[in-house]
């Protein structure tokens, strides 16, 4: 079976939700509709306005264009899916886990932390897990292929943080990533179960709260997921992340090309600066960055 084979039949998968975004053709129709004005004659030029303020480098057009990202109508091709693929889709929704993420974001991400994690022993840090799903097929991976590796997931994981909302950001809802308060010890409980408690390991509250505290345990951090959607969380996970990447390393930037999610993509660009050019698309709004 070819690889776009396995994509097409792993897309289809049954861990997969589709309730967080537009899927049909219809909604993405209507989601243009509701989104489109405001972005161009709102989002953007305040956008503009706050990367001009904080002197961020080059004027970014390319935000012109993130509508096609966000449905979909730009895609690169996949680098190779780590093997067994099926099966941990099979065990994570055995285990009562989903994916929120679009399959090919979801895939994409998979198959750069595969290539980018093949040097040696790794750290792996995801700064924004939600539900933690991601997290646990990373980390189930790397159990499966024998690869050393020590998992880090930071989010809020239904604490009760205030998180801090800036104008760039644009009118997002304080309840909007609001998940179950004992997420964290299903988590845990789960990673017990399939043999990860060793590897995997959640931080959680507030960035501010729990990368003061990290230890890396002497693994190079060579794979980074960041999906931590604001401004602000964005600009602190990058500033965590930059001095501890080594070369080769790979970030993924899950909503760098998201419509409402600006204020991550000005977070990115400041944090990481001339380097910021090289970023790649990936898949949807995913992009990434290779270390140099």
């Amino acid at each position: 079976m070819t690889q776009t084979a396995d994509i097409a039949a792993l897309s289809a998968h049954r861990i997969f939700r589709t309730d967080h975004y537009a899927a049909s053709a219809g909604e993405k129709a209507l989601r243009s509709l509701a989104l489109g004005p405001g972005y161009y004659f709102n989002s953007v030029p305040r956008y503009w306005m706050e990367r001009r303020s904080k002197a961020v480098h080059d004027f970014d057009a390319e935000v012109l264009w993130n509508p096609l990202h966000e449905f979909g109508f730009l895609t690169t091709e996949m680098k190779p899916l780590p093997p067994g693929m099926p099966q941990i889709l099979d065990d994570l929704v055995a285990h009562g886990l989903t994916v929120t993420l679009k399959p090919a974001r979801f895939l994409s991400i998979c198959a750069e932390w595969w290539a980018a994690t093949a040097a040696g022993p790794s750290c792996v840090i995801e700064c924004g897990s939600y539900e933690g799903a991601t997290g646990i097929a990373l980390a189930l991976l790397a159990h499966r292929t024998g690869r050393d590796q020590q998992i880090h997931l930071f989010d809020v994981f239904g604490s009760t943080s205030i998180l801090e909302f800036k104008p760039v950001d644009g009118p997002r809802q304080h309840n909007e990533f609001v998940i179950a308060e004992d997420q964290p010890r299903r988590l845990r409980e789960i990673a017990q179960k399939l043999g990860l408690g060793g590897r995997l390991h959640l931080h959680v509250g507030l960035f501010s709260e729990t990368f003061p505290s990290f230890d890396a345990g002497g693994y190079l951090l060579r794979f980074v997921h960041i999906d931590a959607n604001l401004y602000e969380s964005t600009k602190e996970a990058v500033a965590f992340v930059r001095p501890r990447l080594v070369p080769k390393a790979v970030v993924v930037f899950d909503d760098y090309h998201g419509i409402t999610d600006l204020g991550a993509r000005l977070a990115v660009d400041e944090g990481f600066g001339p380097e910021s050019r090289r970023i790649r698309r990936l898949s949807g709004t995913s992009a990434v960055l290779d270390i140099l």
